[in-house]
């Protein structure tokens, strides 16, 4: 009973301080062109890089803190003992999307300084998600069929999911004149996401 109890708090801490890292980071859209890059593209390339990294760190501590090790099959991380219930597939599974979408707020709200580095991260959020909706929806190991096996939704609806915060950020990276509403909802859709995941 002791050791269910903190399991909960442990996860409640974590869903709380998701919400704070994205409470406070202004809601913005920026009006970035490729033409930008001119000479940033080392800058831009290191923030895709970054991208991928936090995504791929973000399955790895969520499964290290919930009791399981990681090792990987090719290009895939794979999870032992198997998974003890559906939530903690969903928040190991989820935790890749989970962390690029914390980290792809901090971008956004640090891109008057971050310049072509935030901006590829920006960009390695929208490739990783355009990617699991394209190239990997089906894999075996992969983000969305794990989601999907957890939740009992369609390998289609989980990626419809992830990619509705994708587009909206898209066209806040890439926009002219941006709606208010656009970044608001990004913002929005993650936060339901991510606590959907934790909630469950």
């Amino acid at each position: 009973m002791v050791s269910m109890l903190s399991s909960k708090l442990r996860r409640m801490a974590l869903v709380t301080i998701a919400l704070l890292c994205l409470a406070p980071a202004p809601v913005r859209a920026e009006n970035w062109s490729p033409s930008d890059l001119s000479s940033g593209w080392p800058r831009f390339l290191v923030g895709m890089a970054g991208c991928v990294a936090a995504h791929e760190s973000g399955h790895a501590l969520v499964a290290l803190s919930s009791g399981y090790s990681v090792g990987h099959a090719g290009p895939s991380l794979t999870y032992q003992p198997a998974f003890r219930s559906r939530s903690d597939q969903l928040r190991v599974a989820s935790a890749g999307f989970q962390t690029q979408w914390l980290a792809s707020e901090i971008a956004f709200a640090t891109m008057d300084k971050g310049g072509n580095l935030a901006a590829g991260f920006v960009a390695g959020h929208l490739a990783t998600s355009l990617a699991y909706l394209v190239v990997l929806k089906n894999q075996p190991r992969g983000d969305t069929v794990g989601m999907a096996h957890a939740s009992g939704l369609s390998v289609n609806q989980v990626a419809s999911i992830l990619a509705l915060p994708a587009l909206l950020d898209g066209w806040r990276l890439f926009g002219r004149d941006v709606p208010r509403w656009v970044p608001a909802l990004s913002l929005a859709l993650k936060g339901t996401e991510i606590s959907a995941a934790w909630a469950f």
